[in-house]
């Protein structure tokens, strides 16, 4: 234990931690079709909230599957959708 550096003995076992999941799943088209239809028709109906929720429904089911890029592009939906409707 003595010749182990710190950084060694902090990070024993948690390897699986430190490595990005394989995505299980893809969400991609389904994304696609969520952002460029139903989010857009809510956004223009001035139903941010109900958009929120659609977008949140789907955002767990990238994040539970890995599929961090679908993940990525819905989150960042949402966080526009707020600050273009200037709700900061």
């Amino acid at each position: 234990m003595a010749d182990e550096t710190t950084g060694q003995i902090l990070n024993a076992g948690l390897e699986s931690l430190t490595q990005d999941a394989k995505a299980t799943e893809d969400y991609t088209a389904q994304v696609a079709d969520l952002l460029d239809n139903k989010v857009e028709t809510l956004i223009k109906a001035n139903r941010l909230d109900d958009a929120a929720e659609e977008i949140l429904v789907l955002e767990k089911k990238c994040r539970q599957s890995s599929d961090a890029i679908s993940c990525s592009k819905l989150i960042k939906k949402l966080c526009s959708m707020y600050w273009e409707k200037g709700e900061r």
